[in-house]
């Protein structure tokens, strides 16, 4: 029981330390109409916090309402970091993000939240060789079929 409490309190202490940190994401004051809207993305450069090389540059794009797009590209590309900013877990120092012609960083957290439906991807392997996960949507899939998704996917093994 003892050994229960002891952890317990150390586990106390931990949360009490994350509850006082400051958050770095500074929430904004601006409501949201309530429609649709234009999101406009102009990303000149981002760096990650303290680093050195920068991770996504030059990317522009704009998406109308009703419009669906996808993201797509090899391991590294910069999807995920994309979708961070866009969720601004990160804000944009060298560029903007606007929706309704209003920078993100301006609109509430919640009220743009409340906007977005992500479903995160977490890369999951069976055990089974690569060639059967890649089948595992059509198990009947040829060895050219199986060849030609890890082409499209940007996949590529290192012998």
């Amino acid at each position: 029981m003892f050994n229960i409490v002891e952890r317990g309190s150390a586990a106390y202490s931990r949360i009490c330390v994350l509850f006082e940190q400051r958050p770095s994401i500074i929430d904004g004051k601006q409501c949201l109409q309530q429609r649709a809207g234009q999101l406009k993305v102009n990303i000149r450069q981002f760096n990650y916090p303290g680093a050195v090389i920068s991770s996504l540059h030059n990317i522009v794009f704009h998406i109308q309402p009703g419009q669906l797009v996808g993201i797509c590209g090899p391991t590294g590309a910069g999807k995920t970091t994309l979708l961070s900013l866009l969720q601004r877990h990160f804000d944009v120092i060298d560029g903007e993000i606007l929706f309704q012609s209003i920078s993100l960083t301006d609109i509430q957290q919640g009220e743009w939240h409340a906007r977005l439906a992500v479903v995160n991807q977490i890369p999951f392997l069976f055990s089974d060789t690569i060639a059967g996960n890649i089948a595992l949507g059509k198990p009947t899939a040829s060895q050219t079929e199986i060849e030609e998704a890890a082409r499209l996917a940007a996949f590529f093994c290192l012998s």
